[in-house]
Order: C-alpha cells, then sequence, then structure tokens
C-alpha cells in the first residue's frame, strides 16, 4: 500500500513539474515571438498537453497513444471550421467590434484601431480591418459579401448571399434605405465587460440565429 502511494505521489509531481515547464517554455516563446497577445482555447490547450504526453508514452513503449493527438486534432479543425457565417459583437468602451467567421477565415472589424491585448474572449483572427471611416468591401470564400459601412460611431453590416441581402446595425433609428431580405436590430450592451463578446448570430440559408456558445 506504501509502495502504491509513493507511486502516485511520483506521478502526481512529475505531471505538476512538466505541466509547470511546458507553460513556462510556451510563455517564453510567445513573449519573444509573438507582437500580440496569443489567445487558445480550452480545446487547443489540451490539444498541446496531449501532444506532450501522447510523445511520452510512445516513447515508452505505448504505440496505441500515437491515436491519441490524431482524434484531438481533428477536434479542433471542426472546433475551429464554421459552416455558417458567424457574426459576433465585441464590447469596447465607445464602440464595437465586430468578428466575422466563415469557414477557415476569421476577420475583426470596427472603425476604432483594434489591440487583441484589450479582447479579453477567445478569438481566432485572420485579417483586422480598423478604422473604418468609408465603405469597405470585404470577401469571405466568394459565398458572401461583406460591406462595413460607418453608422453613428459604429459600424453597420450588409451581408451579401446568392440569395439575399442582410442587414446588422446597432442603431434603431436608422432609416432604412434600400431593400432587405432581413434586417437585424443590435441591442447593445450597457452593462458588460469591455473586450468580452455579448451577441452572437449565425446566418443559415438566409435566416439569422442567435447563439450563447
Amino acid at each position: 500500500m506504501l509502495l502504491n502511494v509513493k507511486f502516485v505521489f511520483k506521478l502526481i509531481n512529475y505531471v505538476l513539474t512538466s505541466l509547470l515547464f511546458i507553460i513556462n517554455t510556451a510563455e517564453g516563446v510567445f513573449v519573444k515571438n509573438m507582437l500580440d497577445v496569443a489567445k487558445i482555447t480550452y480545446i487547443q490547450a489540451l490539444v498541446v498537453i496531449t501532444l506532450y504526453y501522447s510523445y511520452i508514452l510512445y516513447k515508452k513503449g505505448y504505440k496505441n497513444s500515437l491515436y491519441v493527438p490524431i482524434i484531438f486534432f481533428l477536434i479542433t479543425l471542426v472546433s475551429n471550421y464554421s459552416f455558417y457565417p458567424e457574426i459576433s459583437y465585441i464590447k469596447e468602451k465607445n464602440h464595437n467590434i465586430i468578428n466575422v467567421k466563415y469557414k477557415n477565415k476569421s476577420v475583426l472589424l470596427s472603425n476604432k484601431i483594434v489591440k487583441l491585448s484589450k479582447i479579453k474572449s477567445s478569438i481566432s483572427v485572420d485579417d483586422i480591418y480598423d478604422e473604418i471611416n468609408n465603405e469597405t468591401i470585404i470577401n469571405l470564400k466568394n459565398d458572401y459579401k461583406i460591406i462595413a459601412t460607418p453608422n453613428r460611431g459604429d459600424l453597420d453590416l450588409i451581408i451579401y448571399s446568392k440569395n439575399n441581402k442582410i442587414l446588422f446595425t446597432t442603431n434603431k433609428n436608422k432609416q432604412i434605405q434600400g431593400s432587405y431580405g432581413k434586417i437585424k436590430f443590435i441591442e447593445e450592451d450597457e452593462y458588460g465587460f469591455n473586450g468580452v463578446v455579448y451577441k452572437r448570430y449565425k446566418i443559415i440559408k438566409d435566416n439569422i440565429f442567435e447563439y450563447h456558445y
């Protein structure tokens, strides 16, 4: 019994020591090489840890451990892939930052300067379009076209698909000009924390769905 306790203690100590080593090493690499703050999701962090321990087990002769990181890698790919366009609103002090994701592309839009270090929600970013003062066009994988236009200190989004034209706006008093298949008025979050996503939407077959995960 005493031997089992010692073995468990040594195992826990080894795991904790290894985790601290990984965290310190990764932190040093990120601080040295990354211009902006790097944010990863829980699943991505779990994949990194799993890769490390799978490698150790594989070196010790547990050949089946090779399949574990492959499974987690596939899970990560699926979790980061958006089959439908996703629109997320991130609260800032006097404006919003809009995150648009579709397939494996993710962009940030704002009429102010975007500082990734100020964003607390975990998001992936490929391109940033900030300080938008004029109509700006963004194409998403040839399936959707987005037009971002300034509106009373914020941005309106007009999303064109093959069969529809959808407007996202935070201005309830906006005089709507032109015809739209769908119009979504965004309720601004007056009491939430800055840098946090407070509204999420998916566009599925030209319909708008709000979701909370």
